[in-house]
């Protein structure tokens, strides 16, 4: 499985649910919160066009994968963990 990145916010809804959905998974992230991190804010807005969380991140055949919407990702990770 690849290394996974989370790109979020500690208080927001859709980043709590892709976090809980993660641990009951056993699939560990690595947690990048973009309040305390601007330079990920920034990341996200000039790859994706916006800074909204939660977006999952992670690399594929040597590109760096960028996945937004707490819903894909979820899905996400359940194919990952099947």
């Amino acid at each position: 499985m690849p290394e996974l990145t989370l790109y979020h916010m500690g208080w927001c809804g859709f980043c709590i649910r892709v976090r809980s959905t993660a641990s009951k998974l056993n699939i560990e992230l690595t947690l990048v919160d973009i309040d305390e991190s601007p330079g990920a804010r920034d990341m996200l807005r000039s790859r994706l066009g916006r800074s909204t969380v939660p977006v999952l991140g992670w690399t594929e055949d040597g590109e760096d994968k960028l996945m937004p919407e707490s819903a894909d990702i979820i899905a996400h990770l359940r194919r990952l963990a099947a």
